[in-house]
């Protein structure tokens, strides 16, 4: 059986705006405590102002 996690990276230090091309979805296998896949969001859908 397969154990991952799904984390949500805001990108935003401190809650101060958010690092261009930053924010992102990472897939992490529990098992190996590695990243297999991650999703990054595009500053059209995370603007900079956002959390």
């Amino acid at each position: 059986m397969t154990r991952i996690i799904w984390v949500l990276d805001p990108a935003s230090i401190k809650m101060e705006g958010v690092t261009p091309n930053g924010a992102k979805l990472v897939k992490i296998d529990l098992s190996t405590n590695a990243v297999v896949d991650k999703i990054v969001f595009p500053e059209s859908v995370v603007p900079a102002k956002s959390y």
